[in-house]
């Protein structure tokens, strides 16, 4: 092949705790990306289509074939860091071979 995949992490919410998180964030009331332009009522829809659409087949590809996925679930008050530490900690960091 082409590309041998060993593993996926998928980040994973629930549509209305993304929704939240994203309104805080355009609120202002977190630390990541504070009033960015794409963060309207409007623009998290599409975003969540994308997945829906795209996404979330590309995983259940993966998943079809085989290659391990690790979901993370992501709660409304999940940190920056402590996520990073998440994907970190199931990321088997070894050289391929």
């Amino acid at each position: 092949p082409l590309v041998s995949m060993r593993g996926v992490v998928e980040l994973w919410a629930t549509p209305d705790v993304l929704r939240r998180r994203i309104t805080r964030r355009r609120l202002g009331l977190t630390s990541d990306h504070a009033h960015r332009p794409d963060d309207t009522a409007a623009a998290i829809e599409r975003k969540l289509h994308t997945y829906e659409q795209q996404t979330r087949p590309l995983v259940e590809h993966y998943r079809a074939h085989k290659v391990p996925v690790q979901r993370i679930e992501v709660e409304l008050e999940t940190t920056e860091v402590g996520l990073a530490q998440q994907v970190l900690a199931g990321i088997d960091l070894g050289s391929g071979e």
